[in-house]
Order: C-alpha cells, then sequence, then structure tokens
C-alpha cells in the first residue's frame, strides 16, 4: 500500500513538472512570435521610410526642374498646375494600388 501511495505522488509530480515545461514553452514560443513580428513590422516601416525618402527627393529635383525651363508669371501658374497633377496622379495611384491585387509577372 505504501508503495501505491509513493507511486501515485510520483506520477503526480511528473504530470505537474510536464505541464509546467509546457506552459513554459508555450510561453517562450508565444513570447519569441511576439518579438520577430514586431522586428518584421520595423523593418517594413524602415523600407517605407526610405522608399519616401527617396521619392521626396526626386520630387525636389524634378520641382526644381520646372522654373528653369519657364519664365515670368506663366511660370508660378505652371509650377501650380504641374504640383496639383502630381498629387492627384499621386492620389488616384494609392487608390488604384490599395484597390486592386497586385500582379507578378516572370518572365521567362
Amino acid at each position: 500500500m505504501h508503495l501505491d501511495s509513493a507511486l501515485k505522488d510520483c506520477m503526480e509530480e511528473m504530470r505537474i513538472g510536464k505541464e509546467e515545461s509546457e506552459q513554459k514553452l508555450h510561453d517562450d514560443v508565444f513570447a519569441n512570435t511576439q518579438y520577430w513580428e514586431k522586428l518584421n513590422l520595423e523593418l517594413e516601416h524602415l523600407e517605407d521610410v526610405k522608399k519616401i525618402t527617396k521619392l521626396e527627393a526626386e520630387y525636389q529635383r524634378l520641382r526644381g526642374l520646372v522654373p528653369k525651363k519657364l519664365s515670368g508669371p506663366a511660370a508660378l501658374a505652371q509650377i501650380k498646375l504641374v504640383d496639383a497633377d502630381y498629387g492627384e496622379t499621386r492620389s488616384k495611384r494609392e487608390r488604384n494600388f490599395s484597390s486592386s491585387p497586385v500582379k507578378l509577372q516572370v518572365s521567362t
């Protein structure tokens, strides 16, 4: 009888140890998953910032070229027109991009 009780106690301790190990493993996996997801979001954000910075620099470069080719009062009107067109085109592209699925073509 005494051995049966000791065996039950040992089995109970093993069960508890197994549950604790499984919970710790689950917690570690969850924490690591959150960590990698956060790093991935930060990386995507940094890539977006780089793209935006590059586009803004190109826009400013192109915008700087416009006054050099135009002179007089028409220049200001033309710059405003180009600026407005750029904004509209960009808005349309963003709307179209967000509403249409991305299609990749593989050239063979």
